[in-house]
């Protein structure tokens, strides 16, 4: 656990990795040079498990995070945030999964978004290797708090988080341990997700979309081994963020995802079935939103729509 000036909700947070059924770890806290009493708080629990590291000055959450890699000495690594709550089995059904799959090296779960007001819904992640794996070059699909980490995995393959990335870090993480080891959701939320203004993503949101996009295709560019051009780049962050698109545009999109699934080495890292799957659905999706953005009786797009999704084309006449 990383923290910085998390003092509202840190106790809570701190319980709930105390109170785990399975006890057998060690928690390390990375206090970030915060300002307000977090310090303060975690010194108040007199548990021999909490191993408290102060930095000298403020690193960022992308550095603590890998300092606290470096400092785990366990067989598992697992993340928690300092807003959020795990659930008292978390521990023990993830170390269950990872004990008996040793060829998966990531293990997370679906979890809880709640508020002041109370509880929102559940996120429900995919679970099985080859879609999720797939499905992550399109959107993120690893709830961060609730991972927990074969550290073999991020040893031998010289893997940590881009500091480079000052958010949105851990996507780009799951892209690069997705093709050296299996993931998995556990299909129950083991986590509530706290939601709040002062959480780094609500507060710098402009700066999460660029990071977000930056991870991706850092990623994407380096598994493809080729550059995208600038638009190719637009385009992406565009349908990204569900934006508006030209016809042009969309049309550059759809060739973006033709490149990559036929690239070679996607074709050898990834199930082909999952890849076509995962990029037909994002791209009707994408022209579902254009027609809500267009209209449907726009005739420059509406030809392009007939020949790239007819069922939505109606299902928009319909809805009308």
């Amino acid at each position: 656990m990383a923290v910085h000036n998390g003092e509202l909700y840190l106790k809570e947070a701190i319980e709930s990795i105390l109170s785990q059924t399975f006890s057998d770890f060690e928690f390390i806290i990375i206090n970030d040079c915060s300002t307000d009493d977090s310090e303060i708080i975690i010194r108040s629990f007199s548990d021999d498990r909490i191993k408290l590291y102060t930095n000298n000055c403020n690193l960022g959450l992308t550095k603590s995070l890998n300092l606290g890699l470096n400092l785990c000495g366990g067989q598992y690594i697992a993340r928690m945030d300092a807003d959020d709550i795990s659930h008292p089995d978390r521990f023990l059904k993830q170390i269950k999964f990872l004990d008996e799959n040793l060829d998966y090296g990531v293990c997370g779960s679906w979890y809880t978004l709640f508020d002041d007001s109370g509880s929102i819904h559940v996120a429900k992640l995919i679970e099985q290797h080859n879609l999720l794996q797939a499905s992550l070059l399109i959107k993120n699909q690893m709830g961060h708090p609730t991972i927990m980490l074969r550290k073999s995995v991020l040893d031998n393959n010289n893997i940590r988080y881009d500091e480079n990335l000052i958010t949105s870090q851990d996507y780009n993480l799951w892209l690069r341990l997705s093709i050296v080891c299996k993931l998995y959701n556990i299909q129950e939320s083991l986590l509530d997700y706290r939601i709040h203004p002062n959480q780094v993503v609500s507060s710098k949101k402009n700066i999460a979309k660029k990071y977000t996009h930056s991870g991706r295709i850092i990623f994407l560019q380096e598994l493809i081994k080729s550059t995208f051009s600038t638009e190719e780049d637009v385009v992406l962050y565009k349908s990204y963020f569900n934006q508006s698109l030209s016809l042009a545009e969309l049309k550059i999109l759809k060739n973006v995802y033709e490149n990559v699934r036929s690239n070679s080495n996607v074709r050898e890292l990834y199930d082909d079935i999952c890849i076509k799957k995962v990029f037909n659905q994002r791209f009707k999706h994408t022209l579902r939103i254009q027609m809500k953005y267009k209209g449907i009786t726009n005739w420059r797009y509406l030809k392009f729509y007939v020949q790239n999704d007819i069922i939505g084309l109606i299902k928009s006449f319909l809805h009308k």
